[in-house]
């Protein structure tokens, strides 16, 4: 529709346009994450997590069941298993730690803003970025775009319904 009218077109040719192939590195990663608080002290956090990764190592307990008792996050449901992850999605401390990892083995206590963690690497793939997962972050970016004109739209409607009086105090 244009102010001429609707108007019906025809694709006959696309020239110049070329898709590229991508072809990411993916990690398929679980952890288990404490959070530090005032309660608990971090050399605690960290005796609990090493004392995990020693029980994971020799046999007597397995990840899953560790995460699943003690994580402190949603992941824990699920054996702590964080699915495949790209390159750039995680924390840098997070990412260099698992990319230094064979296929599982298991890090050790790493601390981030998030809490302390241990990691274990379960697989690596190469990933071809599909047409799907391209339309997937053009809408990611056009939501982002979105949500900030919402925001930026209400902090304005704010800052016009606020009333401000400076009175300055004379001696």
């Amino acid at each position: 529709q244009s102010p001429n009218g609707f108007h019906i077109l025809k694709i006959n040719e696309k020239k110049g346009v070329m898709k590229k192939k991508v072809i990411i590195k993916q990690t398929k990663l679980r952890h288990i994450i404490i959070k530090q608080n005032e309660i608990t002290p971090e050399e605690e956090i960290l005796k609990r997590l090493s004392r995990f990764r020693s029980l994971i190592i020799d046999g007597s307990e397995t990840f899953e069941n560790l995460s699943k008792k003690y994580s402190e996050d949603g992941s824990a449901a699920n054996g702590g298993d964080l699915g495949w992850v790209s390159p750039g999605t995680t924390l840098p401390i997070f990412e260099s730690t698992y990319d230094s990892l064979d296929i599982n083995e298991i890090s050790k206590p790493i601390n981030t803003p998030l809490g302390w963690h241990i990691i274990q690497v379960t697989d690596r793939r190469d990933n071809e970025l599909t047409d799907q997962s391209i339309k997937y972050s053009a809408r990611m970016q056009l939501v982002n775009q979105k949500t900030e004109l919402i925001f930026k739209d209400w902090i304005k409607q704010l800052r016009d319904q606020s009333f401000v009086e400076i009175r300055l105090i004379e001696d």
